[in-house]
C-alpha cells in the first residue's frame, strides 16, 4: 500500500482583498508571507487573525510551512511540486 504524501506547491496566486487583483508569488519552505502589497492597487495585504499567512488567507493553496507541519504531525511524505511523476 502506497503512503499518503503532502505535495508543498512551488507558487500560489493571492487574490487582493481589496481589489481582487490576482498575483502569483513563489513559495519556499523558508519564507513567512505575513503582508504581501499589491502590485494593482499598493494597498497591504496582511494575514487576517484566524490564518497563519497570505497565502493561506487568499489563496486556494496551503503554505509550506503548514503543509510540512501537518506531514509531519501524520507521517506522511513531503513531495515538493517539481519532484512529481
Amino acid at each position: 500500500m502506497r503512503k499518503k504524501r503532502v505535495v508543498i506547491p512551488k507558487s500560489a496566486t493571492i487574490n487582493c482583498p481589496h481589489c481582487s487583483k490576482k498575483s502569483r508569488v513563489n513559495l519556499s519552505e523558508d519564507t513567512f508571507l505575513g503582508i504581501l502589497e499589491c502590485k494593482k492597487c499598493k494597498q497591504k495585504i496582511e494575514t487576517p487573525p484566524a490564518h497563519c499567512c497570505v497565502v493561506c488567507a487568499f489563496s486556494a493553496k496551503r503554505c509550506p510551512q503548514s503543509l510540512v507541519l501537518e506531514a509531519k504531525m501524520k507521517g506522511l511524505d513531503i513531495i515538493r511540486e517539481e519532484e512529481q511523476f
